[in-house]
């Protein structure tokens, strides 16, 4: 473009043939630049897209194939027996479903009965229970 300038003093038309030249070289480049970093962000963009979509396709192909282990606590099943008999035979204390070793996982019984002891904490609660019910759960508290 310097050159086209330079020229432009003696000859006008080749001058500014010149300085044309020039400025559309760089304005090529400059379009070529900008529109490979477009192209490139985009095909990213897509690829990322595209990524994430099949990711997310196998990972719930993953979690639906996973079937969750129900355990129905043998404690948590008699504080629901002693609330729902009417009639009042259910003795907790005999029910072997209680003892340690019906758990499977022993870890549950320890945590089970830590659990119950903290919901049945304070004696109000423990004031609107049945003597069975309040004394099992008294003793719950003591097992652990």
């Amino acid at each position: 473009m310097l050159m086209g300038g330079v020229v432009t003093v003696f000859n006008p038309l080749v001058g500014i043939g010149i300085s044309l030249a020039g400025w559309a070289a760089s304005v090529g480049s400059k379009a070529s630049v900008t529109g490979t970093e477009y192209l490139s962000t985009k095909i990213r963009q897509w690829n990322d897209a595209k990524t994430d979509k099949e990711l997310t396709q196998k990972a719930d192909i993953v979690v639906r194939s996973l079937k969750p282990d129900i355990y129905e606590n043998p404690v948590l099943s008699s504080l629901e027996k002693i609330d729902f008999n009417q009639s009042g035979d259910y003795d907790p204390f005999i029910d072997t479903e209680n003892w340690i070793d019906s758990f499977t996982p022993r870890y549950y019984h320890g945590l089970t009965m830590s659990a119950v002891s903290d919901v049945y904490d304070n004696g109000e609660s423990l004031e609107v229970l049945g003597p069975v019910h309040r004394s099992w759960i008294e003793s719950l508290g003591q097992a652990e």
